[in-house]
């Protein structure tokens, strides 16, 4: 059985550069560094969301790509462009950060942002039981970042 266990922990130590080595159970903590770099990238990808809702409000399949093109077109443009950049750097932020640590971090923090951003800018409906499920996700990313994990 102890073989056995080494097998994995060399296989999973192999795979995580020696830097960012991770154990087992619960890996290292989260550095708030990496935190900042995700909530970024977050951010990006959240203008990207609001951008490509307000400008694609003007834009039709016909105006999509025609020369001349409107203020719509170029928000919703923009939101593209914004996307392919939150994707590229989320991109070069996999070979660098555990997937596990960054993904509920990304996530959480890009939609907790973009319904906040929809509220504000594009003045989107907002129900209670909205507010209540955004206000547990922001939670629940807190605790994944902030929470003393488990340690094996």
């Amino acid at each position: 059985m102890d073989a056995q266990r080494r097998a994995i922990n060399w296989r999973m130590d192999a795979a995580v550069p020696d830097r960012k080595r991770a154990s087992a159970v619960g890996g290292d903590p989260v550095k708030m560094g990496e935190v900042a770099v995700v909530a970024t990238l977050a951010t990006i990808l959240a203008a990207s969301q609001v951008m490509l809702r307000a400008g694609g409000q003007h834009v039709s399949w016909r105006t999509m790509l025609t020369p001349g093109t409107t203020s719509g077109n170029l928000v919703w443009l923009g939101g593209i462009l914004l996307g392919w950049v939150a994707g590229l750097g989320w991109a070069y932020l996999m070979t660098r950060m555990r997937l596990s640590a960054a993904l509920p971090v990304y996530v959480g923090f890009a939609y907790g942002l973009t319904y906040v951003l929809s509220f504000v800018l594009l003045k989107e409906p907002v129900t209670r039981a909205q507010v209540v499920g955004t206000a547990f996700v922001l939670l629940g990313v807190m605790l994944l970042v902030c929470g003393p994990g488990e340690r094996g």
